[in-house]
Parts: C-alpha cells; sequence; structure tokens
C-alpha cells in the first residue's frame, strides 16, 4: 500500500530542442576589450509534441505540430539521433511502434508513412494511401490476432481503418464507421478517433471526440459495445489507457460540476463507472481538458498520471477502485504533455515543449516516482 506521499515525485529537464516558430527572442551579448561585437542569436519557443513513443530502452521518438520527427538516444544521456519530417511536411498526430526499429506515423489527410531504421539511420521506407474522406490518423494501434499482425488507425472523419502485415507491407483490408448517431452538446462537432487499444483476444476498445467508447471484435470488423463515457459530457474523449480490467479516460471539463479523469472497469457487455476527478488547479479556469492518461503497476499498486492543458502533470493511485489523487508538478509553461511509458523499466517520458523522464522505483517501505538514476 502507498504510504502518503510526501515527495511526490522529482521532475528532471534532460533536453529541450529549439525550432523557429512565430514568437522570437532574441539574446544580444557584447565582447568587452577594444572591438565591440554583437553576438545576436534567435530562438524560438519548442513546438508543442503531440504524440510519443519508445521504440525500445534506448530510443524515443517525438512527433510535434511543426511536422518534424525527432528521435531521441537515452544512455548515459539523452540526446538527438534523427530529426525527420514526413513527405507531406505536417503536423504529427499519431506515432505507432511496430518493433524496435520500425515504427508508423501519421501523413497529412490520405495517407500513413512506414519507417525503418539500417545500420545507420532510419529512413522512409513507404507511404500507404487510403481515401481522403477517412481523414487524418489520429490514432494507431498494432495487434496480433493468431498468428497474424494487424495495424488498426483512427481517423478524423471517425473511421477504424484495418490494415494487415504482408511480405509486401501494408494491405488495407476493412473499414468501420464509428461515428457516434448521438451527438454531444458541444459547438465542436468531432469525431476524431483519440485511442485505440487492445483489450481481451480480438476485441479492441476505442474512444472518440463524439463522446462514444466502442468495443470492436478485429476478425468480425464488428462493434460489439458502444457506450457514453458520460451522458451529460459538453466534450469528447482525448485519451483511453487500459490497466488490466481498468479504464482510464482524459476529456476536457466544463464548468464547475465536470470531470476530466474518470476510471471504469471494463467488462463484456458495458463500461462500468468507478469514479471521476476534476484536475484542475486554477480553479477559476471555466475549463481545463486533460490531454494524454497512462498508468504503470508496481507491485500491487497501480500508478497513473495524467496531463493537463495548465501544463501540470498529476500522479495518483487506483485504490479500491477509486481515483486517488496524491500531487501535481508544473512540467510545461502550458498545454498538455504526451506521454508514453517504456513498460520493461516503468519510465515515463512527458513530452510538452521539454522532455521529462521518471520512473517509479521502491524506496524501503515507500514507493517514489523520481528522475531516472542512471542520469545522477
Amino acid at each position: 500500500m502507498l504510504k502518503k506521499c510526501c515527495y511526490f515525485f522529482s521532475i528532471l529537464f534532460l533536453f529541450s530542442c529549439c525550432s523557429q516558430t512565430r514568437q522570437e527572442h532574441a539574446y544580444v551579448s557584447q565582447f568587452s576589450n577594444d572591438k565591440n561585437i554583437n553576438l545576436k542569436t534567435l530562438c524560438g519557443i519548442t513546438n508543442l509534441a503531440q504524440a510519443a513513443i519508445w521504440l525500445n530502452d534506448e530510443e524515443l521518438v517525438i512527433g510535434r505540430w511543426d511536422g518534424t520527427i525527432t528521435i531521441f538516444s537515452y544512455k548515459d544521456s539523452l540526446s538527438v539521433l534523427q530529426a525527420l519530417v514526413t513527405p507531406m511536411k505536417q503536423g504529427i498526430t499519431m506515432l505507432e511502434r511496430i518493433n524496435d526499429f520500425v515504427f508508423i506515423s501519421s501523413n497529412g489527410s490520405s495517407s500513413i508513412a512506414l519507417w525503418e531504421r539500417n545500420e545507420k539511420e532510419y529512413f522512409l521506407k513507404n507511404t500507404y494511401n487510403f481515401n481522403s474522406c477517412f481523414g487524418e490518423a489520429d490514432s494507431a494501434k498494432v495487434i496480433e490476432i493468431e498468428n497474424q499482425q494487424f495495424l488498426l488507425t483512427g481517423h478524423s472523419e471517425g473511421y477504424l481503418l484495418i490494415w494487415k502485415f504482408t511480405n509486401e507491407g501494408l494491405s488495407l483490408l476493412n473499414f468501420i464507421n464509428l461515428r457516434s448517431n448521438y451527438l454531444l452538446d458541444s459547438p465542436y462537432k468531432l469525431w476524431n478517433i483519440r485511442s485505440i487499444l487492445s483489450w481481451k483476444n480480438q476485441m479492441i476498445i476505442t474512444a472518440s471526440e463524439d463522446g462514444d467508447l466502442c468495443m470492436v471484435d478485429v476478425l468480425k470488423g464488428a462493434v460489439v459495445l458502444r457506450q457514453k463515457y458520460n451522458e451529460n459530457a459538453k466534450r469528447g474523449i482525448n485519451h483511453i489507457f487500459i490497466s488490466g480490467d481498468y479504464l482510464l479516460l482524459s476529456n476536457c471539463t466544463v464548468g464547475p460540476s465536470d470531470r476530466n479523469l474518470w476510471l471504469y472497469q471494463i467488462e463484456k457487455d458495458k463500461f462500468v463507472y468507478l469514479d471521476s476527478k476534476k484536475l484542475i488547479a486554477n480553479e477559476n479556469l471555466e475549463q481545463a481538458f486533460s490531454f494524454d492518461v497512462a498508468a504503470i503497476t508496481q507491485g500491487e499498486n497501480i500508478y497513473f498520471f495524467c496531463s493537463t492543458e495548465e501544463g501540470l502533470l498529476w500522479f495518483g493511485q487506483i485504490e479500491n477502485d477509486s481515483l486517488r489523487i496524491l500531487n501535481y508538478k508544473k512540467v510545461s509553461p502550458q498545454g498538455g504533455a504526451a506521454l508514453t511509458i517504456l513498460p520493461i523499466s516503468n519510465r515515463i517520458a512527458s513530452v510538452g515543449y521539454n522532455i521529462h523522464l521518471l520512473e517509479v522505483s521502491d524506496a524501503g517501505s515507500r514507493n517514489e516516482v523520481r528522475p531516472d538514476p542512471k542520469l545522477n
């Protein structure tokens, strides 16, 4: 059992790369001595991350709104291994690991990109096209069923595409329209499928901006369960994370009584509501979205992390089918951070404008979240 957390967790700033944006800051230095030389450096704020994945225990891939993909190497320290740009040069809305040295990314409104590593570097191996009516790929998941490997992609217009890996690459097998027939009471009419996660057997669970959680049988290409996460919701779903039969869900809270972090129990015929919390530091805000949510298991404890619009990373525990909030930490000047977990080491990467690495480890009788000890 986790005792009351007096330290919460320490967040170590590791690396910040700098790319030019509309907001520029000039830093001017002047040399003394006989000659006056002005040294002028222009640097912009790092573009906000949208997606992040661990490819293996050393390589972290980050996709940003400016259309860049940066691969970081993490050994004794964090360093840039390579920078990539997709052929369409548009914001990265999706990254998905295929194996230790292969990954998929979004690539505009009608294709996805496959990247692979040779002996020296990552390169664009292929792009795979689909009808633009599906919209850009906002989420993806690789699953294996009956010794066959499939790629599932969730799209901005509410479609789930089912791809199969073949000797020639990827082949599009099927698509399913997952648009809800019952829209939210929201000014934003959106159908983006923000998350796809595997559950049991050939079942996957999707989460959409229209507020629906769907359980889909991949081989049958059929929806077996559809449910609004909250019948009174004002906004859709930003992200979900599954730990065992628990489902964590992040969304946007609107008004004083709304919540932006939800906990459910997954059953065959329904998603059973267990608990919800409002993660907000400034109570004067009318709304605050939670961008990403993730969880790890340490012993008998399940810990969760949730990033929010205020640039905060919240930390807590699932205890007796309830959400127990322990603390939060500032990790970004604004906007929610993308989260990704390396299960073999319980290492968490939180990526907004900068990158922060954390790990959960036993410290005597108390579990703590702290900077990776390799960096000390």
